[in-house]
């Protein structure tokens, strides 16, 4: 009796949140909520791990690419700053303090960032420590998304091994956007992303 009420504890957990993730977002983190809605929900933190998609180039690694100086680098970073200002765009980086918001399908969110825009979030990129994503772990997150929305558009990149892929689904002008790429497009990546956006 013991094993079939732990069993049904365990269904009705992930079935919840299963039910909780839609093309807006999940828990309480949904496009389209202010600033002031998710900031008892978050904490800001001032790095990203270097394999999140949102992560700046590190100066050594512009330096190598452009052949320009740091100098240079930092007048990137400052224009960044600037078009962001003028569109009245916030970007944070950060962490989830409830955890029903800091693990998405059981599995923690080590840094996301959160796009505002006139103080309404308007996308979402989620990254997951590299340490936790087998292939075994990528594919269990993959199905339990297809199984809440349904069949995803996906690609692959072609010439790799093992093949990076990106699927997305897309309803009422948003996205949702799984990859294991190491960029957006690019090759095969050690994490996993998750993108939630409005176009």
């Amino acid at each position: 009796m013991k094993h079939i009420i732990f069993l049904f504890l365990i269904l009705t957990q992930i079935s919840f949140a299963q039910s909780d993730l839609d093309h807006s977002g999940f828990s309480e983190i949904r496009l389209g909520k202010s600033y002031n809605d998710l900031k008892k929900r978050i904490t800001v933190v001032e790095a990203a791990p270097d394999y999140a998609w949102f992560a700046p180039m590190t100066i050594e690694y512009f330096m190598t690419e452009t052949g320009e100086d740091s100098s240079a680098y930092y007048e990137m970073l400052e224009t960044d700053r600037l078009i962001a200002e003028s569109l009245n765009t916030k970007i944070i980086w950060c962490t989830f303090k409830k955890k029903q918001d800091a693990n998405f399908f059981k599995f923690p969110i080590e840094c996301a960032q959160l796009v505002f825009t006139d103080n309404k979030l308007i996308g979402m990129i989620l990254v997951f420590d590299e340490n936790d994503m087998t292939p075994e772990t990528k594919a269990v997150i993959l199905k339990q998304i297809e199984d809440v929305l349904g069949e995803p558009s996906c690609y692959y990149a072609a010439t790799l091994e093992p093949q990076a892929f990106t699927c997305f689904w897309n309803e009422n002008n948003t996205e949702l956007l799984v990859s294991d790429a190491i960029a957006p497009e690019e090759a095969y990546g050690e994490t996993l992303h998750i993108t939630i956006g409005s176009y």
